[in-house]
């Protein structure tokens, strides 16, 4: 896709959710609750209903969406970019899976 074919898609996300839904039961008498765990500004957990949880699901999966086109932007920009200049186009290093969302890193050793 093109830079402006994928801020086009870009733009028609017009809702979506950053975090992780996992499950939460501690004595809810009979009642299922899921807890959103996000962190946007340090850790937030939001407990919600279970019927909640599929507008959430969808809306979590438009921001991995986001995210997936914004990376495919930027390497679109890129390309674009080097060979205006006539730079040569060097092999994709592999990259480290991105870390899941939610998930913080590990500290080093």
């Amino acid at each position: 896709m093109t830079p402006a074919e994928i801020l086009q898609e870009i733009g028609q996300i017009r809702r979506m959710v950053q975090g992780k839904i996992s499950d939460y039961d501690p004595n809810t008498q009979g009642r299922t609750y899921y807890n959103l765990s996000s962190y946007v500004g340090g850790k937030s957990t939001t407990h919600i209903r279970e019927d909640q949880k599929p507008a959430l699901e969808h809306l979590i999966g438009e921001h991995l969406r986001f995210r997936r086109l914004m990376k495919e932007y930027e390497e679109a920009v890129v390309r674009r970019t080097r060979a205006e200049l006539g730079l040569p186009m060097r092999s994709p290093r592999p990259q480290p899976a991105a870390p899941e969302v939610g998930v913080q890193p590990s500290p080093p050793n």
